[in-house]
C-alpha cells in the first residue's frame, strides 16, 4: 500500500469511529417522560394563551373543550399539554403546538395526572 493510501484509509477509518461513537445510546438523548416534558402544575391560559390554543385547536376540528388547562412544554416553546372537559369530571388531552398549528391527540391516559 502507498502511504497516501494508508494516510486515507487511517483517517477514514478514525471518522467512521467517531461517528458510530457519536450516535451510540447517549444518555442525554433519553426520552422524557410527559412530567419531564410538560412539567406540573396544571394552569388557567393567559389571555394570549387563550387565543392562539383556542384557535389552534378549532383549526383541527377539535370538540369538547368548554373548559381546560395545560402545562407548558419545558423543551418548546408554544408547545403545550392541553388537557380539556366538557364536564369538568372526564377529561381528554392533547398536544398542541401554536406556532405550527397542529395538533396531537386526543389521548386519554389514565396516568396524567387531571387538571382539577
Amino acid at each position: 500500500m502507498t502511504k497516501t493510501f494508508k494516510s486515507i484509509f487511517s483517517i477514514t477509518t478514525f471518522l467512521v469511529v467517531l461517528f458510530l461513537v457519536s450516535c451510540g445510546d447517549n444518555k442525554s438523548h433519553k426520552s422524557l417522560t410527559v412530567d419531564e416534558q410538560y412539567p406540573k402544575p396544571w394552569r388557567e391560559p393567559n389571555n394570549e394563551e387563550f387565543v392562539s390554543i383556542g384557535k389552534t385547536l378549532v383549526k383541527n376540528n377539535v370538540t369538547g373543550c368548554g373548559e381546560y388547562y395545560l402545562r407548558s412544554s419545558s423543551q418548546s416553546k408554544g408547545s403545550y399539554l392541553v388537557g380539556c372537559s366538557s364536564d369538568g369530571t372526564n377529561w381528554t388531552y392533547y398536544m398542541v403546538w401554536v406556532y405550527a398549528e397542529k395538533v396531537m391527540g386526543p389521548y386519554t391516559d389514565t396516568t396524567v395526572e387531571k387538571p382539577r
